[in-house]
């Protein structure tokens, strides 16, 4: 009986595979896009119905090319665009927003020569999704500020304001801000921008005092002492610059004291430690860091190029390195004691 059954069951599997064999080889009778239905609210704003899809500047959207019937033989796909400075279509069917406008996205297989052409379209409405909201994490040896921005600042100064389905919104939050960053300090400065899908989020950071503030990126650093303006800039696909300000000053903090971690430090022989790592400075942001390290026995520990170096394997070998900054107001050494594990 068993023999019987694993028969039929053979049987069965080979019929299935060459049906659906054969209904893969048949030819594709016609194609269209598929995509993910977008929200209402999207919708009814772009008048976008189910010949259409919305794309914001600057976002990508990924879209289906689905073929009737399902089961044919698939063939590649050549993607094209009428608009290439509204919409870009990716080999893949990828669509990337770059301007504010309408297109067509079209989709092709086959070709007029072979007799077999099928073609599908698809409209495409691009605009600029605006920023609604910043936020600022201010992230700094002497101080931390966390605020959500705005009102927003135009490039004439006066109050800027986003343009929201035809109606003015004014930014949540304040960007009243006066800090005092330490010489030689590091300032990070992290956004996040709401919604997230904006069409423009990356802030540039710049500075009306670059003889006091040095900026690389979202980094800023105090390399002499004064007062000066920070400006965050981000800018829209509209007339408006919109401008985030701080008004920050820069002054020496002189360090108070320099210690080791620890009394005491064992490390393995012929081995080498980062030195910065085994020291605090006090405060934290002091401005001038400048140490220097001695060694009781050179031999066995010395201290050079920011590492301190274990020269023996001798077990239970002790030295005891000073660290010294005369210019400390307080501690100007501390020593500890290094010995071979």
């Amino acid at each position: 009986m068993k023999k019987v059954y694993l028969i039929s069951v053979v049987v069965l599997s080979v019929f299935a595979f060459f049906s659906c064999k054969e209904k893969t080889n048949l030819p594709i009778e016609d194609i269209y896009f598929g995509w993910v239905p977008e929200e209402e609210a999207i919708l009814t704003k772009y008048g976008i119905g189910t010949d259409g899809v919305f794309v914001g500047v600057n976002n990508t959207k990924v879209t289906s090319v689905i073929q009737e019937p399902v089961y044919a033989e698939w063939v590649f796909v050549n993607y094209s665009t009428s608009d290439s400075a509204v919409v870009t279509v990716s080999a893949d069917g990828v669509l990337t927003g770059v301007g504010k406008g309408i297109a067509e996205v079209y989709a092709q297989i086959g070709s007029e020569k072979d007799g077999n052409l099928k073609k599908a379209s698809l409209k495409v409405y691009v605009d600029t999704i605006q920023v609604t909201k910043i936020a600022i994490d201010i992230a700094a040896n002497s101080f931390s500020d966390y605020s959500k921005i705005g009102p927003l600042k135009g490039a004439d100064g006066q109050d800027s304001t986003v343009t929201e389905n035809g109606a003015l919104k004014v930014v949540e939050g304040s960007i009243e801000n006066t800090d005092t960053l330490f010489l030689n300090d590091r300032a990070v400065m992290q956004s996040t921008i709401e919604p997230l899908d904006a069409s423009f989020t990356e802030m540039i950071w710049t500075t009306d005092r670059p003889d006091v503030f040095d900026i690389k990126g979202d980094t800023i650093t105090a390399i002499a002492e004064g007062s000066g303006k920070i400006y965050g800039r981000m800018k829209q696909n509209h007339p408006e610059e919109l401008t985030i300000e701080y008004n920050w000053n820069v002054k020496t903090e002189p360090l108070e004291r320099v210690v080791w971690t620890a009394g005491s430090h064992k490390m393995y022989g012929n081995t080498s430690e980062d030195v910065y790592k085994l020291i605090v400075y006090v405060p934290s942001f002091a401005s001038d860091k400048n140490v220097t390290f001695s060694s009781s026995n050179p031999e066995l520990f010395g201290v050079a190029n920011g590492k301190v170096y274990c020269y023996s394997n001798k077990s239970g070998e002790q030295a005891v390195l000073t660290v010294s900054a005369p210019q400390a107001t307080e501690g100007q050494e501390d020593v500890c004691t290094f010995k071979i594990k």
